[in-house]
């Protein structure tokens, strides 16, 4: 078995923490627990320590909220939301960029990469750590789909004009 591991911070380096407060997880009910602290020199707020790849699998069941998909969403209302916010999402984007390749990464079941797709002069690629969700954009929506993250994605530098992150960090 893994332990988890404990980690600096993120955003400075520092190993200086103060612990916060300790949750399970209540929305599947996995097993152990999860303890958060603030960065001493910085402020930020983090799990530590880390919970490993293989726990983290776990949370991202076909039942996490973030694979709800705007296809399979039964909510009428639910689903305008989101059609709303992958407007949104394409919005900013588009205020940068008027096209070129785009990544995203963390892109769940694809809905995001292929409202993207459907504007004109965008080619879009995705990276999504769970592999059955990257099938069910393969599949649904021909989209190009890696298993991976961000810390190897195994792409070119500069193989990219905008790379998105959309609720992943």
């Amino acid at each position: 078995m893994v332990m988890p591991e404990t980690i600096v911070c993120n955003l400075c380096a520092s190993d200086s923490t103060t612990p916060l407060f300790e949750t399970r997880d209540r929305l599947l009910n996995l097993p152990g627990n999860y303890r958060f602290v603030r960065c001493r020199v910085c402020g930020l707020i983090y799990v530590n320590p880390q919970p490993t790849w293989a726990e983290r699998a776990g949370h991202y069941a076909s039942v996490y909220r973030g694979y709800h998909r705007l296809e399979t969403e039964p909510s009428p209302l639910q689903r305008r939301s989101m059609e709303y916010g992958l407007h949104k999402r394409y919005r900013i984007v588009a205020s940068h960029l008027r096209g070129g390749r785009l990544l995203d990464a963390g892109c769940g079941g694809g809905d995001f990469l292929y409202w993207t797709h459907q504007r004109q002069g965008w080619r879009v690629y995705g990276l999504e750590r769970v592999s059955e969700m990257a099938l069910v954009a393969r599949r649904r929506y021909s989209l190009r789909v890696a298993v991976g993250d961000l810390i190897q994605p195994g792409f070119a530098s500069g193989s990219f004009d905008a790379v998105t992150l959309w609720t992943v960090l």
